[in-house]
């Protein structure tokens, strides 16, 4: 099983990738920004992923759009969390296709037809209208 998460705090990439190594969990981690081709690396780690979390604190609110809407188009479970503590882990993956999640925690139902990012919500700063 692969794991992408999206977001959060890099420091705790090795503590995500030891709480998945011991419940067998492939894990990635982006850190959800989205500057340069930031994005396009994004959006090819949810391509190899089974399972995407994203992770609101901190995250950009293009870093969340680009991942749900990748998840979304692959028909990949999406779970939304405002922040994800390493032993929760592999507890979130065994639940991300079924059952209910933990409290505080979401998973997005939208497919990926009907999911809207307002405009200019996912283009860099430096590329929105004035």
């Amino acid at each position: 099983m692969r794991v992408a998460i999206v977001g959060g705090l890099t420091r705790a990439t090795r503590d995500w990738e030891a709480a998945g190594d011991a419940a067998g969990i492939v894990v990635e981690h982006h850190d959800g920004n989205t500057s340069g081709n930031r994005a396009t690396t994004l959006a090819r780690m949810i391509g190899r992923a089974d399972v995407v979390i994203a992770i609101t604190i901190p995250n950009s609110h293009a870093g969340v759009a680009i991942a749900r809407r990748a998840a979304h188009s692959r028909g990949c479970p999406f779970v939304l969390v405002k922040r994800l503590a390493p032993q929760a882990l592999a507890d979130i993956v065994a639940n991300a296709s079924s059952g209910p999640l933990p409290s505080g925690m979401e998973r997005s139902a939208k497919p990926a037809s009907r999911v809207r990012i307002p405009e200019g919500a996912a283009t860099p700063p430096s590329r929105r209208a004035s």
